[in-house]
């Protein structure tokens, strides 16, 4: 993970920490991924709002010319960027 704060994680990142936070295998760790990126993907394409508890809601927004994803944080996530923190509450 990036120790910075200004890098990009990867999908084998995120599959790597979750492997070791629920001591799962790394093989089960992403399948886990992977359904979670299906199953928000499909809800977006339905036109559904998906809530991701402590990160935030994403919304698909119809403009003129084409669709797009938004993302709004949530209360906690906005407060720990303004007060500088590294981890959620």
């Amino acid at each position: 993970m990036s120790d910075s704060g200004s890098g990009i994680i990867t999908k084998t990142q995120i599959c790597a920490q979750i492997a070791i936070r629920t001591g799962q295998s790394k093989e089960d760790a992403t399948a886990f991924y992977a359904a979670l990126v299906e199953v928000v993907e499909e809800g977006l394409l339905r036109g559904d709002r998906v809530s991701l508890t402590r990160l935030g809601l994403l919304t698909v927004s119809a403009g003129k010319k084409r669709k797009m994803v938004r993302f709004e944080a949530s209360e906690t996530l906005r407060d720990a960027l303004r007060s500088g923190k590294e981890e959620l509450p």
